[in-house]
């Protein structure tokens, strides 16, 4: 499907840039009962570096259609992933601790 065409790019993406490559995928954490195909391979991956849960009721999102209704930021009906993936390169550059996790985390619940 259309997720595993984009954590394919994402996984050779990260292999193919030499200066090291750093990204984030942002994704509803819909484990229940397991992750979706491109989420499982994602939280697989040998570039996963850190994984974030952040609880639905601790964090809201702005709608994609926000400029048709007068709510800009609705709760979220689902837990959130925040999957950290970075090449051998960028790791060793400037590995993305779980200091920095905490940081996102406190920042993403506002």
């Amino acid at each position: 499907g259309a997720g595993a065409d984009v954590q394919k790019e994402a996984q050779d993406a990260v292999v193919e840039r030499e200066s090291g490559l750093t990204f984030v995928v942002i994704a509803p954490a819909w484990v229940d009962p397991e992750p979706c195909g491109g989420i499982r391979e994602l939280l697989a991956s040998t570039y996963t570096r850190q994984v974030l849960r952040v609880p639905r009721l601790m964090h809201t999102y702005v709608s994609g259609v926000h400029h048709c209704t007068s709510e800009m930021e609705l709760l979220s009906p689902a837990d959130s992933l925040c999957i950290v993936l970075q090449s051998e390169e960028a790791f060793c550059r400037r590995p993305v601790t779980t200091d920095i996790i905490e940081r996102i985390r406190v920042a993403w619940q506002g």
